[in-house]
């Protein structure tokens, strides 16, 4: 997981370098569109694009919402960077986590009680780094 956040980190850091001469629209599409060319010719080396396919026919509207939610979410990410800092706006991103807890709670009937003082703690977080 801290490796994962260290490239993460890396990664907004070149978008936040890109969108500053690049339209975060064009520079989102042509990112979603290298991600799932990369991920065909990953599912075409292990012989599995049956495996999208058959996720395509069986829930392809899921699927698709989904996948347009995440194309989306990030491409708002990269205009929040053309306004605020990006040490603010990746950080107040972070707080869609609090939606996931909630989720957890709904669908896997997580006890949400746990985390309410690391919710809070995000909350306050973000706050400071918006306002101090």
């Amino acid at each position: 997981m801290l490796a994962a956040s260290l490239f993460i980190a890396i990664g907004r850091i070149m978008d936040g370098f890109v969108v500053k001469n690049v339209n975060p629209m064009f520079y989102s599409f042509f990112t979603m569109l290298g991600m799932a060319l990369f991920l065909l010719l990953a599912l075409i080396l292990r012989k599995k694009v049956h495996l999208a396919k058959k996720l395509l026919v069986e829930r392809s509207k899921l699927a698709i919402i989904s996948g347009a939610v995440n194309a989306y979410s990030y491409m708002c990410l990269l205009f929040a960077f053309t306004a605020i800092e990006i040490s603010i706006a990746e950080p107040a991103s972070i707080l869609g986590t609090v939606i996931t807890l909630f989720l957890a709670e709904r669908e896997f009937k997580e006890n949400l009680k746990e985390r309410l003082l690391g919710v809070a703690i995000m909350f306050a977080a973000t706050w400071l780094l918006f306002f101090h």
